[in-house]
């Protein structure tokens, strides 16, 4: 039966979704459009009980025992940054230059500052790019597209991840994915002002949410016109250009903060390595089935994904719709490629594309429930991926990666840094302090034992030389400069000391460290904390009593640093005894520090 778009029967939203479908299909076959948007109609004018049921599993994969990993650095260096709305953001003074995300972060703890709180925020943006992209299917192909992306949306490894971190991920999926939608919409189901509006809002939140988003709505803007541009009239392209423009103006501000900041950083360098082809694979792989912690998982769940894409090139009916997705996502991942190769940093990071992520897997959802593909193909592509990403989520949850860090980029396993502060807690007496060396572990450690008192130590300058060379978060030194081991020593009687790993692969600067606490004090204790036999990485709790240390009995280090290389050259260890010097021999006092570069320390 036709579909009458103003019956009264319709709400406000399905029926201007009906009325854009039920004109033509992407390559004007109105037979098509009609079956669509007769679909569309089905699925949205009474309450779609299975995307309903959809949204509810998602909600429970995104929310499952959501506190069980401890905010791990990242995302408390976000909180802690977002407790008070600075004013780096909007200056370029601060690496975080996310005003929009960091508002809302801001405002959400206003209503609580628990773990699970906090990380709810992120699964309701989750469940928003869900709904997005159910609506983005039915738009192109009817209900049967829009559940199948769903579904896929739903169970999304990677989207699943970033639905569970504290961290402005989730919330550019949804906004890059609504931008696409809207995008689509008006360029090739009708030209309503609202989409132009839809988009315009959507890209000026996303570009205030995070600083590779220009490379994504260039992107969008060059598919438009690889695959819509014949369609759109004078007037409608006109009010396309136009709509650009108003966003470009209204991301100037940013755009300024952010180009002070590149000129605040010149000269420093960018942790991510430069892209390469299999950089390009590796992130397709991670886009669709997520950190797998196992080579066949990229390889088993990759392939899947790619034949279905390829395999929506030979329906008529979702040719042009699935070139334009996979146009925004490729061009702005060669894109951010080509940059990361040209300028000094790379910023090619999995996570930074993560819009990409959704506008992939609507493709794959196209394919599957394209009438097309033989049932043979399309049982065994659904179960490939099921058997797949059953899987990847249980690596989400295990706090599982693969053993090459070039495989997940930016993302670690992270440490338990409440078991850490239950470890100081059940041991410490009243006057302890905690020492770290490592910034992953200092800012979750000091989250969750704030009675304590942190401290950031540091031999000779090494570790805040290296880390003035990092283009580092500003939030990363909230409180927490580095200070000289002798003075952070004073007035202490003990010490604990976190350590990640296992003690055999230090940096110099925490060799040193180690070396002088067991020179001057008395290792009590040694607590490891995670290994083998639990989801986090080993990080282990040296406790020290310095009580039997002599201030005026000190170790100085005497040497010089290259102000050409920048390296630390060698130096001689002399024992200062009531102020006079005594030169031992070579032997016993003379120790010769590692000769490495700085940058190759801030690495590792």
């Amino acid at each position: 039966m036709p579909v009458d778009a103003n019956d009264a029967s319709l709400d406000y939203i399905t029926r201007p979704l009906i009325a854009e479908s039920v004109s033509t299909d992407s390559f004007g076959n109105t037979a098509l459009a009609q079956r669509a948007s007769e679909d569309t109609r089905r699925a949205l004018i009474r309450p779609p009980f299975d995307f309903v049921m959809i949204l509810l599993c998602a909600a429970v994969v995104r929310g499952f025992d959501l506190d069980r990993l401890p905010l791990w650095y990242d995302e408390v260096n976000h909180v802690e940054w977002c407790q008070t709305l600075r004013l780096g953001m909007f200056s370029g003074e601060a690496e975080l230059v996310e005003p929009f995300f960091c508002t809302l972060l801001y405002v959400w703890q206003f209503f609580g500052s628990s773990d699970t709180w906090l990380r709810v925020q992120s699964v309701l943006f989750g469940l928003g790019t869900v709904a997005v992209g159910f609506r983005l299917g039915c738009l192109v192909a009817g209900r049967r597209a829009g559940i199948a992306a769903a579904w896929l949306l739903a169970f999304s490894p990677f989207l699943i991840f970033y639905s569970r971190d504290v961290k402005e991920y989730s919330l550019v999926a949804l906004l890059e994915l609504l931008a696409a939608y809207s995008a689509l919409a008006y360029a090739g189901h009708g030209a309503a002002g609202r989409h132009l509006v839809g988009y315009g809002l959507s890209a000026v939140a996303v570009v205030y949410t995070h600083f590779v988003a220009p490379f994504y709505l260039f992107a969008l803007n060059f598919a438009i016109l690889i695959w819509y541009r014949q369609r759109m009239g004078r007037r409608q392209m006109v009010a396309w250009l136009l709509i650009q423009l108003s966003v470009v103006a209204a991301s100037i501000p940013l755009l300024v903060a952010e180009y002070r900041y590149a000129n605040l950083m010149a000269g420093k360098f960018f942790w991510p390595p430069e892209p390469t082809l299999r950089s390009l694979w590796v992130t397709f792989t991670n886009l669709t089935v997520g950190y797998g912690s196992h080579e066949w998982i990229w390889l088993f769940g990759g392939g899947t994904c790619s034949m279905l894409v390829v395999l929506a090139f030979r329906d008529a009916s979702i040719r042009r719709p699935a070139g334009f997705l996979l146009a925004a996502a490729a061009i702005q991942a060669i894109a951010l490629a080509i940059y990361s190769a040209a300028v000094p940093n790379s910023y090619f990071v999995d996570r930074f594309l993560i819009g990409g992520a959704p506008l992939i897997l609507t493709i794959v959802a196209l394919t599957l429930s394209s009438p097309t593909l033989p049932n043979f193909t399309r049982s065994l592509s659904v179960f490939s991926l099921a058997f797949v990403w059953f899987f990847g989520i249980d690596d989400v949850y295990k706090n599982r990666h693969h053993a090459n860090w070039h495989n997940h980029v930016g993302v670690y396993s992270s440490f338990d840094a409440a078991g850490i502060a239950q470890v100081v807690r059940a041991h410490a007496d009243p006057g302890d302090v905690v020492w770290h060396t490592y910034r992953q572990i200092f800012s979750p450690v000091r989250r969750y034992s704030p009675e304590f008192e942190h401290v950031m130590v540091d031999m000779s300058g090494r570790s805040e030389f290296a880390a003035s060379t990092r283009s580092a978060a500003s939030a990363e030194n909230i409180e927490a400069p580095y200070v000289e081991l002798e003075l952070a020593a004073r007035g202490v009687n003990r010490v604990f000391l976190v350590l990640p790993g296992d003690g055999r692969n230090m940096t110099v600067a925490q060799r040193t460290i180690m070396s002088w606490l067991e020179g001057r004090g008395h290792r009590l204790q040694l607590f490891p904390v995670g290994g083998p036999e639990s989801i986090f990485p080993l990080a282990q709790v040296y406790l020290f009593d310095l009580r039997a240390y002599d201030p005026a009995q000190s170790v100085s280090i005497v040497g010089a640093r290259d102000s050409d290389s920048g390296v630390l050259g060698p130096c001689d260890f002399r024992l200062v005894l009531d102020g006079k010097t005594d030169e031992q021999d070579a032997d016993s006092t003379t120790v010769q520090l590692e000769v490495e570069r700085v940058r190759h320390e801030s690495a590792s």
